[in-house]
């Protein structure tokens, strides 16, 4: 998963005393059935059927080497009907997009079923 282009711009500002960068509280972890881009665009949610994002805190995620992965489990709610075939998952401050990674698996979801992601299946790895 990258880090978006706002994401590095602000780590830049902040290195090089541009402006001071404040750390998120909570993130929003959602869902996508289109490829999003570094530029923050191209995320297509499901919309209704009871999708809602999943609020994540930050200290959710471990750092490694070169990557962060997801600590907790996460639950989405279940889907009172079809989701589309869901391939990315995104990270977002309000609504901007931090960052992005393809899913191990695309998942069509279907009414009745409920996403879920074990510890260790969401990584984002940095370029």
């Amino acid at each position: 998963m990258p880090f978006t282009d706002v994401i590095n711009r602000a780590a830049l500002d902040h290195i090089f005393q541009k402006a001071t960068w404040t750390q998120p509280g909570n993130l929003s972890l959602g869902l996508s059935t289109t490829t999003p881009t570094l530029a923050g665009g191209n995320i297509t949610e499901p919309s209704g059927n009871a999708y809602a994002r999943v609020v994540t805190d930050p200290l959710e995620w471990t750092r490694t080497d070169s990557e962060i992965e997801n600590n907790v489990r996460h639950d989405f709610p279940e889907a009172t009907g079809s989701w589309g075939t869901l391939t990315h998952f995104v990270l977002l401050d309000g609504s901007t997009l931090v960052a992005f990674g393809s899913l191990t698996a695309s998942q069509a979801v279907t009414s009745g079923q409920q996403p879920y992601f074990n510890i260790g299946e969401l990584i984002a790895r940095y370029i």
